[in-house]
């Protein structure tokens, strides 16, 4: 997965940086430390995962990270997030599908 800034066109890092992710995670951090978990059915590729626990570990911790990540692979299918990331990547902002998705996650303390 090549993830490309639109303003100029370049690449970027291989890690494909998501701003929005920072945010989200700081959010988690000021909101609960403690979200309910998905089926390991609905797992996302190991990359997706890897891309999004990168992204979330730059402002938050792995535990909180990976159950963040849970909840939202048992809230939406693979294919759904990664069509969420690209509106996150063109627009800046969360849809309101994600951003609902995302309250969830952070409010259940499940």
């Amino acid at each position: 997965m090549c993830c490309v800034n639109l303003k100029t066109a370049i690449p970027a890092t291989t890690s494909c940086r998501l701003p929005g992710v920072r945010i989200l995670s700081v959010v988690l951090l000021l909101v609960t430390t403690s979200v309910s978990c998905g089926d390991e059915d609905n797992r996302y590729d190991e990359e997706v995962r890897n891309n999004f626990l990168v992204e979330c570990q730059v402002e938050a911790d792995a535990s909180s990270c990976a159950k963040l990540l849970s909840c939202i692979e048992g809230a939406m299918p693979q294919d759904e997030f990664l069509y969420e990331e690209n509106i996150l990547l063109l627009t800046d902002d969360l849809s309101d599908r994600m951003a609902d998705v995302m309250a969830r996650c952070i409010s259940d303390p499940g």
